[in-house]
């Protein structure tokens, strides 16, 4: 289990099992959960449901993305995915 800690200085030490480790150790997808934590009321990204960090507007509708969806996603693959999840 990967835990986070912030010292004094505001450094964040990263733990696994109570181990001192790299933050390169991580994987990325630990290390985003670890960074930023879901809240019960958090939004989430349409494509991967990881935290949310960015909206973009689309067909009138405020769209929430992740990071790399934010900036590796076209509008129109946005699109298509909320007409897909329209139809189903």
């Amino acid at each position: 289990m990967y835990k986070v800690k912030t010292v004094t200085n505001g450094r964040q030490m990263f733990f696994k099992d109570n181990r001192l480790i790299s933050k390169k150790d991580i994987p990325e997808d630990e290390l985003d959960r670890l960074l930023h934590p879901e809240k019960p009321s958090s939004r989430v990204c349409i494509f991967c449901g990881k935290h949310a960090i960015h909206s973009r507007r689309v067909n009138l509708q405020m769209v929430d993305l992740c990071d790399k969806h934010y900036y590796d996603t076209s509008i129109g693959e946005i699109a298509q995915r909320i007409n897909n999840g329209r139809n189903t």
